[in-house]
């Protein structure tokens, strides 16, 4: 190896140790402005999952004289948006009445208010002869008209008249 090669490698080591100021500063930004969106994205995820889904109980009470089937509840928000979430297609007797725990309302968040409440429910039509299906069709009760926002420990108490 001759010497003027030895030479520049030795250069080009002893360099690399040298400090640079004004690079060092932006390496140091850069690692922190990720640290930072890192964080903060991770909060504002954990604030806003923490926000959405109003888990709400429906207490459910059927005031016809015979047997339905309770499918779906459809609510408007305080935009006047209408959505549906469905339950469990549960049996109520004549007169029974039922909970339905932590229904997740996905397009309402805690403490927004939901403006009016209906339930979607299916008359029992067994004595009536109808082929095949026991159950008619769907149908929708009227609105019920809600006042206060809603809370995961809020019991929403709506009769099928």
């Amino acid at each position: 190896m001759s010497t003027r090669n030895a030479y520049s490698v030795v250069a080009v080591q002893s360099r690399s140790n040298v400090r640079h100021p004004g690079r060092d500063h932006v390496y140091h930004s850069l690692v922190m402005a990720s640290i930072g969106f890192v964080v903060s994205f991770g909060i504002a995820a954990h604030v806003h999952a923490a926000e959405v889904d109003c888990k709400p109980d429906f207490e459910i009470t059927n005031g016809k004289a015979k047997a339905v089937k309770v499918l779906s509840l459809v609510y408007t928000d305080s935009g006047g948006n209408d959505f549906t979430e469905g339950l469990d297609n549960k049996k109520l007797s004549a007169g029974e009445k039922d909970t339905w725990k932590s229904v997740k309302l996905q397009h309402v968040y805690e403490n927004n208010l939901v403006k009016s409440i209906r339930v979607e429910y299916r008359n029992d039509t067994s004595g009536e002869k109808k082929p095949s299906d026991p159950w008619g069709p769907a149908v929708k009760t009227i609105w019920f008209a809600q006042s206060g926002n809603c809370t995961d420990s809020r019991v929403y108490k709506i009769t099928i008249p």
